[in-house]
């Protein structure tokens, strides 16, 4: 009896190892039957976070590594900055420019800082992209983010031109005063036709004055 216990008990230890990994797969084995004429980004981006400390320019633009990107399309806030008061509400829009790629999946990850903005809610912009993955905020870590590919249909109709992708609405804290950062982590990246990996070469973030 005891021998029989062990051996369901670890029947059922590999059953929920095999139903963790079936799950975290998922996302994947979706988007790349949604864009299965394309490669998604054979490795991830060094997943080390972007430093969103105060600085004299702190939404500068970024490029990423050479070694690390397969094209030139980019991602950036808009508008690029703004002003608003102590428990205001506010959106940015994320656009992306494709340059010559022709874009298939875009994978956001979002920083900002939770003692002066917190985030409301986040959409992809329908017209053009089915969410993969709903997006994920979290107002404690100041993050969020987001995974969206091309619909596919009789064809596919990939990113080839500059394009509102999808948009954040924000609160700022109230009684917060200063300059706030919302932009976008090492992790963020692109997939496009014919390329085998990360297509974003720089993004650019939004910065936030509070008044």
């Amino acid at each position: 009896m005891k021998s029989n216990k062990i051996k369901i008990i670890k029947k059922n230890k590999n059953m929920r190892t095999k139903i963790k990994f079936i799950t975290s797969a998922t996302i994947i084995l979706l988007a790349m039957l949604m864009v299965s004429a394309c490669d998604f980004p054979s490795k991830k981006i060094d997943s080390k976070k972007s430093e969103l400390g105060e600085s004299p320019v702190a939404n500068e633009s970024r490029a990423r590594d050479s070694k690390e990107v397969y094209g030139k399309s980019e991602i950036f806030f808009d508008p690029a900055d703004m002003s608003v008061a102590g428990g205001q509400r506010f959106s940015l829009d994320v656009k992306m420019n494709p340059q010559q790629e022709q874009v298939s999946a875009v994978e956001l990850h979002v920083k900002f800082d939770p003692a002066k903005v917190r985030a409301v809610d986040a959409e992809i912009s329908a017209e053009i992209l089915n969410t993969l993955q709903k997006p994920q905020i979290d107002n404690n870590k100041g993050e969020i983010s987001i995974i969206a590919g091309v619909p596919v249909r009789d064809t596919i109709s990939f990113i080839s031109q500059t394009s509102k992708i999808a948009k954040i609405n924000f609160q700022s804290v109230s009684g917060a005063k200063g300059t706030s950062v919302v932009d976008f982590t090492k992790e963020t990246q692109a997939a496009a036709k014919d390329k085998k990996g990360n297509v974003i070469s720089k993004t650019t973030g939004s910065k936030i004055s509070i008044k």
